[in-house]
């Protein structure tokens, strides 16, 4: 769906999305948590992700 909005910097954002979903899917299907470092690291992609959609929406 974001890729059809063709909105500038959708490829990086779909990139990063991906890696969250991939470690999510990781850690789930490996029955284990995250290491506290592998948390942080998603917090902080899904708050780019984040901060990028709310920069695309109109005000």
């Amino acid at each position: 769906m974001v890729r059809s909005l063709d909105l500038p910097k959708s490829d990086v954002v779909l990139r990063q999305v991906a890696q969250v979903l991939e470690r999510q899917n990781r850690v789930e299907y490996e029955a284990r948590e995250f290491t506290e470092r592998e948390a942080v690291e998603v917090r902080l992609q899904a708050a780019r992700i984040l901060r990028w959609v709310s920069s695309e929406l109109p005000p």
